[in-house]
């Protein structure tokens, strides 16, 4: 496989690549971003592009704007092939409002096919006898100049997926499973992909707090952000969640505790005041969590359940599938509450139809 690569990194380049692209069946993509790992916040870097000829890398965050790849991306005569498309699709829709179309994703077709290991690096491993290092995937790749070594690593991300794909589309055809990842895809698809926020809820222990400490907790989340954002570090970095749960539980009274604090970044102690500022403020609130009233079964819909689970189990086995997929729990709470099959994609109503009734 011809490893070279074009490097884009001006809006006519970027034009250039775009005209070329325009005129393919298929593209390889995949992405690298920050992460909260290196800096704040979460952004791509760079978007890798393989077509069976030619390698593109684009340079996403020198750029800043790149509307005629996402015109490719959305454009539905082109089948553009991921390998998971989860954080991908949250990312490019965060950050540019794209939705991609007419997709494949590798990593799905293999729990199709039953794999256990799903990574890519040991799916290329297994059909091309290819060995992904692995030194790169926390590379900080913010940084440019771009080491070419990462740039090489990162141009392997997208130049086996088209002959993968292939060989994966055609396993599950001789299994007769390839209808089911086309009704799969179209899901992802109209599926609204939408990236996590984290706030100060998302915290674990958040729950367990008094009303009185999460609204300390609030308070000195935010003036964390604040600080995060400006000198450009994860939250993280600044001051540990298990640090800040600490404070709450027994919030310092003397702004001399934040001028003295160790194993924090020093940006917390230059901004000691409006971290004990924030707790006085904080102690003026109250957050109440609103409990969330939990369904309840009837004595039918339990059993109903049941049933279902049982019937997911032996039906997986027989398929070499995970339960998951034939029915989520999800998917079998809507049936029980709905007493019908709705819910179900085609391929999963087929397997269930005859064999469990709602009577």
């Amino acid at each position: 496989m011809n490893e070279d690569f074009e490097y884009v990194e001006t809006q006519d380049s970027l034009i250039r690549c775009c005209k070329r692209l325009k005129f393919e069946k298929e593209i390889g993509v995949d992405i690298e971003c920050e992460n909260n790992f290196h800096h704040y916040g979460v952004y791509i870097s760079i978007i890798q592009i393989s077509t069976p000829t030619e390698n593109f890398i684009v340079d996403v965050l020198k750029l800043k704007e790149i509307f005629p790849l996402i015109d490719i991306l959305e454009n539905k005569e082109i089948t553009k092939i991921f390998h998971n498309v989860d954080f991908d699709f949250r990312i490019l829709g965060k950050q540019f409002g794209c939705r991609p179309k007419n997709i494949f994703d590798t990593q799905q077709a293999a729990v199709f096919l039953g794999k256990k290991d799903l990574g890519l690096g040991a799916l290329l491993c297994e059909y091309f006898n290819i060995e992904k290092h692995k030194h790169f995937q926390k590379a900080d790749w913010t940084t440019r100049p771009i080491n070419k070594g990462m740039l090489s690593y990162a141009v392997k991300d997208s130049l086996y997926l088209i002959r993968l794909r292939h060989i994966l589309q055609d396993e599950l055809k001789k299994i007769h499973k390839f209808e089911w990842i086309k009704e799969e895809f179209k899901s992802i698809e109209l599926k609204l992909w939408e990236y996590p926020s984290f706030s100060f809820k998302s915290i674990k222990g958040y729950k367990s707090l008094t009303d009185k400490e999460r609204g300390i907790l609030k308070e000195i989340f935010d003036v964390r952000e604040v600080i995060a954002k400006r000198v450009n570090k994860p939250v993280h970095f600044i001051i540990s969640n298990k640090n800040l749960l600490g404070i709450v539980k027994n919030p310092p009274n003397k702004i001399v505790f934040w001028k003295n604090l160790r194993g924090v970044h020093p940006a917390v102690r230059e901004n000691a005041h409006k971290f004990f500022y924030a707790i006085q403020e904080g102690q003026k609130h109250i957050i109440m969590i609103k409990r969330v009233k939990r369904l309840k079964y009837t004595e039918k819909q339990k059993k109903q359940i049941t049933e279902l689970s049982v019937l997911r189990e032996d039906i997986g086995h027989k398929l070499g599938l995970s339960p998951h997929l034939i029915m989520s729990k999800d998917q079998m709470k809507h049936m029980v509450i709905d007493q019908n099959l709705n819910i179900l994609k085609d391929w999963q109503r087929k397997l269930v139809e005859g064999k469990f009734n709602f009577k």
